[in-house]
């Protein structure tokens, strides 16, 4: 699947523009390193017990953010 690109995932909008919620994906053991997430919702999206390294959200490493997080009573 490497190099693979997937746009417009989800359920077509309707004549208003309003896009019906989809169920869930769940992705178990696969290597996502060095892709991309642009413009997708990632609400209540879990990541558990994965490897983080170099990870950015909006330019800023996951591993500073949380461990900011950590330091200031999380």
């Amino acid at each position: 699947m490497g190099g693979t690109s997937f746009k417009h995932i989800g359920m077509p909008p309707d004549e208003n523009g309003n896009q019906e919620k989809q169920r869930g994906l769940s992705f178990d053991e696969c290597h996502l390193n060095d892709s991309t997430f642009v413009k997708c919702r990632l609400s209540n999206v879990e990541i558990k017990d994965c490897e983080i390294d170099g990870m950015t959200i909006d330019g800023k490493l996951v591993a500073d953010l949380l461990k900011c997080y950590e330091e200031n009573g999380g």
